[in-house]
């Protein structure tokens, strides 16, 4: 739905297209087009809605890599940030929060949280990550050899990214120059110590720090500036390594701190796969800096280039799938 679609809100009633959905495998040769959005939403958040029921009394999401109560509520409060139902968004997160099973992760442990080879353990999972992959050791085609492998560097920061981060920030720690001078992103790494072929896949769906901005934002849109402001204090503090009370956040309006809450979203998820979808559902111009080697560097909102063509052997063995306006030609 992410990437074959415009996001949620891209019509006023989801009406545009979303996906097929398969409540049973079909027959072979069986025609399926795609639901609309608000009903591809729908049957997502059905299926959730079943998922936490089938796991109430479980002792489940101790080793942060199964399904769980708190992963599938992790996965609602992003699922209605998108459809801008904040009250459901903080609902959802404050009900993450409640259940006392995560911490931020303090500053001084912040890269290890990423890097860690302890991770191959279930103590070793940082306090903050509430679903991660399996910490299998990893294959040459993981996502860790594009974007944090020194020697086979293919993705770096961009200088308007890398400008956003202040001086003592933990998270510009993160970005390492390799031997070829070009800098990388560490949340993929590993530990100098460990060897490549125990390089654990560490991709973390679901952090702490997310849902706080996810409620961050959903407080601002419901005008509670305060509650709004105190959750990305938390960020902020962590990020310093200083102590909320001496976090400042200055704002005139709901609009300057909506403003911050989507700057701080840049900086504490870059490279974890949200920065287009938060473009898109902000309907804003995508413009990329000035070292931009792409072929495209700017999109004008809204633009049918937001989303993937649908592959062409699936238009080709479907008749009843619809293609996407534009990028499938």
């Amino acid at each position: 739905a992410q990437v074959y679609s415009q996001h949620y809100t891209y019509t006023a009633d989801a009406s545009h297209l979303g996906v097929p959905i398969l409540a049973v495998t079909p027959y072979p040769g069986t025609a399926v087009k795609r639901a609309t959005m608000n009903e591809s939403y729908k049957f997502i958040l059905d299926d959730l809605e079943r998922a936490i029921s089938l796991m109430q009394g479980k002792n489940n999401n101790t080793n942060k890599i199964t399904a769980s109560i708190e992963g599938a509520k992790a996965m609602r409060s992003r699922l209605f940030l998108y459809m801008e139902k904040w009250q459901d968004v903080i609902d959802n997160v404050n009900d993450v929060i409640a259940s006392n099973r995560f911490t931020l992760t303090p500053t001084n442990k912040y890269e290890e949280m990423f890097i860690s080879g302890a991770q191959f353990t279930e103590s070793g999972r940082a306090s903050e990550v509430i679903w991660q992959f399996n910490s299998n050791r990893m294959s040459s085609d993981f996502i860790q050899v594009y974007y944090s492998d020194p020697v086979n560097l293919l993705v770096s920061p961009s200088t308007k990214l890398y400008d956003l981060y202040d001086d003592g920030d933990i998270r510009k720690s993160l970005f390492k120059t390799a031997g070829s001078d070009k800098t990388y992103s560490n949340k993929y790494g590993k530990e100098d110590a460990v060897a490549y072929a125990n390089w654990p896949i560490n991709y973390k769906v679901f952090r702490l720090s997310e849902l706080y901005l996810n409620r961050a934002e959903a407080y601002c849109q419901l005008d509670n500036l305060d509650n709004a402001s105190k959750d990305l204090k938390k960020i902020k503090a962590r990020a310093m390594g200083i102590s909320e009370a001496d976090v400042i956040i200055s704002y005139a309006n709901k609009k300057e701190l909506l403003e911050l809450i989507k700057l701080e979203r840049r900086k504490e998820l870059a490279f974890e796969g949200h920065r287009i979808y938060d473009i898109m559902r902000y309907k804003e111009n995508l413009v990329r800096g000035a070292d931009c080697n792409a072929s495209v560097c700017s999109l004008n909102y809204p633009n049918n280039k937001f989303v993937l063509p649908i592959p062409r052997m699936e238009l080709d063995v479907n008749p009843a799938m619809q293609p996407n306006p534009e990028v499938n030609k």
